[in-house]
């Protein structure tokens, strides 16, 4: 049979599914139910304890901050964070944001999670970031979702997508999800 992995203790993860678009065919019908998947996947083969997932649907910028505030709040020093995002993201003035589920345009930063204050909470405590974000990175003008690159800290930053691509579904056993 298959054995459980051991869990370890300074793993935590920040899992965030958003399905919501201002832009009409730019939804992401299936980020809620990928970010359950990965949340899944994480407790049951990376050794991440249930109770250090926090998994969020359909969140408002402000939910997203207030897990962020939480999570720094209660890491120890130099633990491992995975934060995974799926959903709308934007690149405004030269910063990286991350939607609430509520955004009603694409250029209201009022509605979003500047990607830099998201991380300076982590960095100060020392912890090792991995960031996996699916999201459309799409271009406006020259700049895209990603452009802005924290250099402090330790962290670590993989996309879904290349600069100027659309995420796209499968369908897997009648359900569509992310690749």
């Amino acid at each position: 049979g298959e054995q459980p992995v051991e869990v370890k203790s300074e793993k935590y993860a920040i899992v965030i599914g958003n399905n919501n678009s201002p832009e009409p065919g730019m939804e992401l019908a299936f980020a809620t139910s990928v970010a359950e998947a990965i949340s899944a996947a994480l407790a049951r083969y990376a050794g991440f304890s249930p109770d250090q997932i926090t998994t969020l649907s359909n969140a408002t910028a402000g939910e997203i901050s207030a897990a962020m505030a939480a999570l720094a709040e209660s890491l120890p020093n130099s633990a491992t964070v995975l934060i995974y995002f799926s959903g709308q993201t934007a690149h405004l003035g030269g910063r990286d944001y991350f939607a609430g589920n509520d955004i009603e345009f694409m250029t209201d930063s009022s509605k979003m999670v500047e990607k830099r204050s998201m991380l300076q909470p982590l960095i100060a405590k020392g912890a090792s970031v991995f960031m996996f974000v699916q999201t459309h990175r799409t271009f406006s003008g020259n700049d895209y979702f990603g452009k802005e690159r924290i250099v402090n800290g330790t962290i670590s930053e993989s996309f879904a997508t290349i600069p100027g691509t659309q995420i796209t579904g499968i369908f897997r056993d009648g359900k569509q999800v992310g690749v």
